[in-house]
């Protein structure tokens, strides 16, 4: 067997085929995260001290918000900016005397 002496280079073939599925993984990885920090922020009890925390401040009486729980298929209505139906448990309201 004769050299020619032309290399073959089987590597970069791997290599630009290698860049999208990484590509792809980190997209998928991200939007997991963001979903997860979405959930844990925005849901249950931490959403619902921050509620009413932000009502406290705008209203002369108190509110008290136990927890705040939406549903994972309204995702798409928060991010495009729709309204979302909710539910709030353990709601009391305490009004001040003039």
């Amino acid at each position: 067997m004769v050299d020619s002496g032309a290399r073959v280079r089987t590597t970069a073939p791997r290599r630009r085929r290698r860049w999208p599925a990484v590509a792809a993984l980190a997209v998928v990885l991200a939007a997991s995260a963001a979903y997860a920090v979405l959930r844990v922020k925005f849901e249950g009890s931490e959403l619902g001290d921050n509620i009413a925390s932000i009502l406290n401040k705008r209203m002369r009486g108190r509110i008290s918000i136990g927890s705040i729980e939406w549903s994972t298929s309204s995702l798409q209505k928060i991010i495009t900016g729709g309204w979302v139906p909710v539910t709030a448990r353990d709601v009391r309201v305490w009004t001040t005397a003039h």
